[in-house]
């Protein structure tokens, strides 16, 4: 039986496919052109994924191009890696061409070609030097950052610089030295391990400096401990865009990125939603869908933008710079199917919250845990309340009446009214004014509709 594993084992970690569609010549110390459509410089970059123990590759020219060896035959052939059956295939295909001999799907002619031993993985290569020279944020590059709804402090929270400046060393060995200037500005994502270069005016747009070839996600540091919808997208500026109108938002490199499902299990743990958006060209179109049926044990959403694709107008940051809100962009955002929590009791059906009651509940988390925290000893105190006949009131009310100078019946209403005003801010449930007036008016006094009014304005301010 064909397996992964086996044609791993037998191509030297997939590095014998890539040689056998791209040439024997490439290697992870030098680009290369992609044979496969017309590369007018060398775009594609081959390296040793050493998590994985696997060869993966990257063209930054064409995103469709990216990931390991089962990638490069499924794009070939128009296949799947996701589908079971399409990566059966693609495993049969690579036996045949690379004559592994795995399995005889079909007679051949030609003679079987007996593997190599698989060479040892490579030591991981040291990161190139590099450095780089920041600058103040000229008039003109804020600007830039502006059309799009992105502010200084949006770009100082999630570490991106100007750059006036950046050496380098090519993987062939050359240095070079790339400047800054007004036609060409030059921006800097920096991160512990390296900094990515994004020349956005520039042809060759993408820059990496350091240590790039691991896990990458951009904005994960930025996001709330807890929130109601996660969106994640193609690239770093869109990121910026969403942080900036108030969406939580993160990337993982580029669109044909691989996304680590534990950490996916660990954002659905935080927000309740979790929504993909990507460009609205074909490349992005594809890519998310194929992504959402993936991740669909997650139920992770699906955003379409209403843009054409077209290269000026693909993307969330070209939504908000054609002049559209946060308001309007909100309305787009899919619906959550939101479990309604039924409880029976008593033979009665009772509904403790709608969709509206659970997303404030999420919302509000921080403020609830805090006023829990500030009203403790009230809460307890309230706790043993009552009438006369309470079990062991702290205070009884008749002589707490006695102190005060003041009827016991005022006592016992005032402690009931504060009691059910605690239980409603604690339970976060009770927010119409409705439904405060009938929990009120079922467990205080019948008749006081007054009271309900007032004790629902008091309420409010914790919503």
């Amino acid at each position: 039986m064909i397996d992964k594993q086996t044609v791993l084992s037998l191509t030297n970690g997939g590095l014998n496919v890539f040689r056998h569609y791209f040439g024997n010549g490439i290697s992870t110390r030098r680009k290369f052109r992609n044979p496969f459509y017309e590369d007018t410089h060398p775009s594609c970059s081959l390296y040793f994924d050493s998590q994985r123990g696997i060869y993966k590759y990257k063209d930054f020219g064409n995103e469709d191009y990216s990931g390991d060896c089962f990638d490069l035959v499924a794009t070939l052939h128009n296949l799947s890696c996701r589908n079971t059956e399409n990566f059966i295939e693609i495993l049969r295909i690579i036996d045949r061409e690379l004559n592994l001999g795995i399995e005889d799907a079909s007679p051949t002619t030609s003679p079987r070609i007996l593997p190599k031993p698989p060479a040892p993985p490579p030591k991981p290569q040291e990161p190139l030097p590099y450095k780089y020279q920041r600058q103040p944020f000229p008039a003109e590059e804020l600007a830039h950052w502006k059309q799009y709804g992105i502010d200084a402090e949006t770009l100082n929270r999630y570490g991106v610089v100007s750059l006036a400046e950046y050496c380098g060393i090519s993987n062939s060995g050359h240095t070079f030295t790339l400047r800054s200037s007004p036609s060409e500005p030059m921006f800097g994502y920096v991160r512990q391990s390296g900094i990515k270069i994004y020349r956005p005016k520039s042809q060759s747009r993408f820059l990496f400096g350091g240590n790039f070839n691991g896990y990458y996600c951009f904005g994960l540091e930025q996001l709330p401990v807890a929130g109601n919808t996660l969106i994640i997208t193609g690239g770093e500026k869109d990121v910026l865009s969403l942080a900036a109108h108030g969406f939580p938002a993160i990337c993982f490199g580029s669109e044909t990125a691989r996304i680590p499902h534990k950490q996916i299990e660990e954002l659905t743990q935080r927000f309740r939603n979790i929504v993909l958006l990507y460009d609205m060209d074909a490349t992005g179109k594809k890519h998310a869908l194929a992504l959402q049926q993936e991740l669909r044990a997650y139920n992770v959403g699906r955003l379409e933008l209403p843009l054409p694709g077209t290269k000026q107008e693909k993307d969330i940051s070209d939504y908000f710079r054609l002049g559209h809100t946060a308001t309007e962009f909100r309305k787009l955002m899919p619906r959550p199917k939101v479990q309604q929590y039924i409880q029976h009791k008593s033979g009665k059906t009772i509904k403790f919250m709608n969709d509206a009651d659970i997303q404030r509940m999420f919302r509000q988390l921080d403020l609830i845990l805090n006023l829990i925290q500030e009203t403790r000893s009230a809460i307890k105190l309230l706790k043993q309340c009552g009438n006369d006949g309470a079990d062991d009131p702290l205070i009884p009310n008749r002589q707490l009446a006695e102190i005060l100078d003041v009827r016991t019946k005022q006592i016992i209403e005032y402690r009931k009214k504060k009691l059910i005003e605690a239980v409603i801010i604690q339970n976060r449930v009770f927010f119409r004014k409705s439904a405060v007036k009938k929990f009120i008016e079922e467990h205080i006094n019948k008749g006081d509709r007054s009271y309900g009014k007032q004790c629902y304005e008091r309420v409010r301010k914790y919503r």
